[in-house]
């Protein structure tokens, strides 16, 4: 498992900051479509109650 994880960089360079970046971005996305589903869930069992 160790063997999948590159080395820590230690200069933040223009590739550490967009590697950064593109890791917050794509956990703000995966974080945004759960909230959405979610919320979809919520609206589909909450007009079926009623």
């Amino acid at each position: 498992m160790t063997a999948l994880l590159p080395p820590e960089p230690n200069n933040q360079g223009p590739a550490y900051v967009i590697g950064k970046i593109i890791g917050g971005l794509v956990l703000a996305g995966l974080g945004a479509a759960v909230i959405s589903a979610l919320a979809a869930l919520t609206i589909i069992i909450w007009r079926w109650a009623l």
